[in-house]
């Protein structure tokens, strides 16, 4: 009979926050010292540095009661957590979005003129540099899509149909002002996008 290959570090947080989600309970150390292994397969010796992680991590809280140290985790607050990163992704990749726009104007604008070719190499890089964090912060945000549980996130935390209507009332505006700009200045779909960075794309999202 092959033995059971060792949990890693990794696997251990997994496990034992698992623990916590699972009962819903608040626990001394001496009881995770007792339930882990036999709930969890973690080996009693190292309980108490796996859950030292997880405080450390902000993924287990901890509190001193009348001389003895409690400790717990709920399923909630994971789900909290997870959406306030989503928002911060989201937000640092519309601030980026929007550096983006304004370099590349900066751009334009330089190369218009001609009058100053090593503005237009220091605008090119930065240009290089956003590109790249935009890609960072896209890849983070699918990575937290792929992580979140989104049934339980919209039961819980999430008006999903609301966050919808509010991208479909933004994609309006977004067509109104174009509307406003082909009457205005007697230009295109194609020359608009260019200029205000639209995507060609670009189009309601199903409620």
């Amino acid at each position: 009979m092959s033995r059971r290959k060792p949990l890693t570090a990794d696997e251990k947080q997994v496990k034992l926050l698992e623990l916590f989600h699972e009962t819903n309970d608040i626990y001394q150390l001496k009881d995770l010292e007792r339930l882990a292994p036999q709930e969890k397969g973690i080996v009693m010796q190292s309980v108490k540095t796996t859950l030292q992680e997880l405080v450390d991590n902000g993924l287990v809280h901890s509190e001193k009661i009348s001389g003895s140290l409690y400790y717990w985790s709920f399923p909630s607050e994971n789900i909290k957590k997870m959406g306030k990163q989503i928002n911060e992704v989201e937000s640092k990749t519309i601030q980026i979005e929007q550096r983006l726009q304004a370099t590349q104007s900066q751009l334009k604008n330089a190369e218009d003129a001609l009058e100053d070719l090593a503005a237009v190499e220091v605008i090119s890089r930065e240009i290089a540099v956003l590109k790249d964090e935009k890609e960072t912060l896209e890849k983070r945000l699918q990575e937290f899509q792929h992580e979140v549980d989104y049934e339980e996130l919209k039961a819980k935390e999430c008006d999903t149909k609301k966050l919808l209507e509010a991208a479909n009332r933004w994609t309006d505006n977004v067509f109104i002002t174009k509307s406003w700009c082909k009457r205005k200045f007697d230009k295109q779909d194609r020359e608009l996008n260019k200029v205000f960075g639209i995507p060609e794309e670009l189009d309601y999202v199903d409620v």
